[in-house]
């Protein structure tokens, strides 16, 4: 019994320790939850921000889409004005050297010693006016047209009538200067396009065969079959007095 008074204090020493790590814990647990709350309330605010800066970006984003856009609508609108510019430009300009060109050949159309300068310009001429083949309604065009039609249609009579008259009789003897003549005609005639040269070649055809005709007639000694030999000995004379032309 002599213990039990030191065993009887020594609990109650251990008793007001525990008390005091009771309190401790208490407070402590008071405090984390304090600070918890508050990181609670902050992080909730760093949220709230972090979602207004987003939505903010979106917002940036969106504006930026559309300005994109009208951008590239706008540069839409130059490269097809840009197009439409540089054709006009090309037009003008074709149709500057057309008119030139129309000029040109206008003062030496009817001029048979420029026969070679001639077909150059109806050549350039021609392959202008395809350039606007689909602008026949602008009178400008309808007027160049007419015009080239009149040089046409002269030249080809002019071609023609030097051909008649130089080579219309059998027995012509053609100079260089006249041999020239007739090759630019040449020229012309190519430039004029087949419906002149068939003519051309019609007449030439049609004149060889009335000289044949002349000599080798239905009567007579040269009709015979069996002067065959003379036909043929004519006409490769005839390519032979020809080849020069």
């Amino acid at each position: 019994l002599g213990d039990l008074g030191k065993f009887v204090d020594m609990l109650r020493k251990q008793i007001k320790s525990a008390d005091k790590e009771i309190v401790q814990a208490v407070r402590s647990q008071s405090g984390t939850q304090a600070r918890s709350r508050h990181d609670l309330s902050v992080a909730a605010g760093q949220i709230g921000d972090l979602f207004v800066r987003v939505r903010d970006i979106q917002a940036k984003a969106a504006d930026s889409e559309m300005l994109v856009q009208e951008i590239c609508r706008d540069i839409r609108k130059l490269d097809y004005a840009k197009r439409h510019l540089t054709h006009t430009i090309t037009s003008l300009r074709r149709l500057a050297m057309l008119t030139a060109a129309m000029d040109d050949l206008e003062q030496v159309g009817y001029r048979r010693d420029q026969y070679k300068r001639c077909a150059n310009l109806l050549e350039a001429v021609s392959q202008l006016l395809e350039y606007f083949a689909h602008y026949q309604d602008v009178p400008k065009i309808q007027s160049l047209t007419k015009r080239l039609a009149t040089v046409q249609h002269g030249l080809r009579d002019a071609v023609l009538d030097d051909f008649k008259m130089l080579l219309g009789s059998s027995d012509v003897k053609l100079t260089p200067d006249n041999i020239e003549r007739l090759a630019n005609a040449c020229l012309v005639v190519n430039a004029l396009g087949p419906k002149v040269r068939d003519q051309l070649m019609d007449w030439l055809c049609e004149r060889e065969m009335t000289v044949y005709q002349t000599i080798f007639s239905m009567s007579g000694d040269a009709a015979k079959l069996d002067r065959f030999e003379r036909r043929f000995a004519w006409f490769k004379g005839r390519l032979e007095e020809r080849k020069e032309v």
